[in-house]
C-alpha cells in the first residue's frame, strides 16, 4: 500500500496561507483602536438596521470576527484575542483603549469594539435569515398553496 506524498500539497498549502496573511494584512492596515473620546457606542451607532453600512475599520473588525467563527471558535475571550492578533494590535494601544472615555461616559475599549462587532454580525446573519425566510414564503408554489389552503 502506498501513501500520497505530502510534497504534492505543498505548493497549495504555501499559496493558502500567503492569501491567508495577505488577507489579514489588509484588514490590519484598514483597523484602528478608537481615537480617544470615541465610544464604541458612538462608532457603531445603527448596528442592528438593516442596511447598516460598516465603515472599513468596522468591516476589517467583522471580516476577521466572522472568519474565526466560521473555524470554529466560539468562547468570546478567545476570539477577542486571536483578533487582536490577527489585526496586528499591539498591546499599548489595546490598554491605552481602556481609558478611552467617550462624551457619552461609554467605553472604546478594544473588548467593546469586538462585542459591538459580533452583535452586528449576529444582526447580518438574522436578517439573511428573514429575508430567505421572505423569499420562500414568495415562492409561486407556496403562493398557491395559500390559496388551495383556504
Amino acid at each position: 500500500m502506498s501513501q500520497a506524498k505530502p510534497r504534492q500539497y505543498l505548493g497549495a498549502l504555501r499559496a493558502a496561507l500567503a492569501a491567508a496573511k495577505a488577507a489579514n494584512a489588509s484588514r490590519a492596515a484598514a483597523y484602528h483602536v478608537l481615537p480617544n473620546g470615541i465610544s464604541c457606542k458612538m462608532d457603531w451607532a445603527g448596528w442592528g438596521d438593516p442596511w447598516y453600512d460598516a465603515s472599513p475599520r468596522q468591516q476589517a473588525l467583522m471580516d476577521v470576527l466572522q472568519d474565526l467563527i466560521d473555524g470554529g471558535e466560539t468562547e468570546v475571550p478567545m476570539i477577542a484575542l486571536k483578533t487582536a492578533l490577527r489585526l496586528e494590535v499591539p498591546e499599548s494601544e489595546i490598554l491605552r483603549s481602556r481609558d478611552n472615555m467617550g462624551a457619552d461616559g461609554e467605553s472604546g475599549y478594544f473588548f467593546d469594539d469586538v462585542m459591538h462587532a459580533l452583535y452586528a454580525l449576529d444582526a447580518q446573519d438574522t436578517e439573511q435569515v428573514f429575508y430567505g425566510l421572505i423569499d420562500r414564503l414568495m415562492q409561486p408554489a407556496c403562493a398557491r398553496a395559500g390559496l388551495i389552503a383556504r
